[in-house]
């Protein structure tokens, strides 16, 4: 077992990742659009860019989910009466109806996860996360600042 924190971390990623791929896999959706989706009932209408931003996915992995999204009728672009470039995202009813039905698979995945540690430990780790985040966004501020 590596005590290297970015190796742990990656190696959590890819797990989850993969869960996340068998979890979603009976809905003919990937796990970044079910990601998209629950953004989006969260937030409401958001631009693409504060999409992409909130979802940490880089903009062309973003307009691939949202094209895919939109094909199935789940999602709608619209343009912004203030800005002509800039594109607002929204669910629509029948992505509303669908993600319902996908969150039955998001619970049980939560369950597995949430699972894997008794809730004390569980605890300390969702800690121990915040902890490392808020440390790289501190860095990066530094960084912009």
């Amino acid at each position: 077992m590596s005590t290297n924190i970015l190796e742990a971390l990656t190696d959590l990623r890819r797990g989850l990742s993969h869960a996340a791929v068998v979890a979603f896999s009976e809905s003919g959706v990937g796990p970044k659009q079910v990601l998209v989706l629950r953004e989006l009932r969260r937030a409401g209408k958001l631009s693409q860019v504060e999409l992409s931003r909130a979802t940490a996915t880089e903009p062309v992995a973003l307009m691939r989910a949202l094209d895919a999204l939109e094909r199935r009728g789940w999602t709608r672009r619209e343009g912004c009466s203030g800005d002509r470039r800039r594109k607002l995202v929204s669910l629509t009813p029948a992505g509303e109806r669908e993600l319902d039905e996908l969150d039955v698979a998001y619970e049980a995945l939560s369950r597995l996860a949430n699972g894997a540690l008794p809730p004390r430990e569980r605890a300390q780790f969702c800690s121990l996360a915040a902890s490392i985040s808020s440390a790289l966004k501190g860095e990066r501020q530094r960084r912009q600042g």
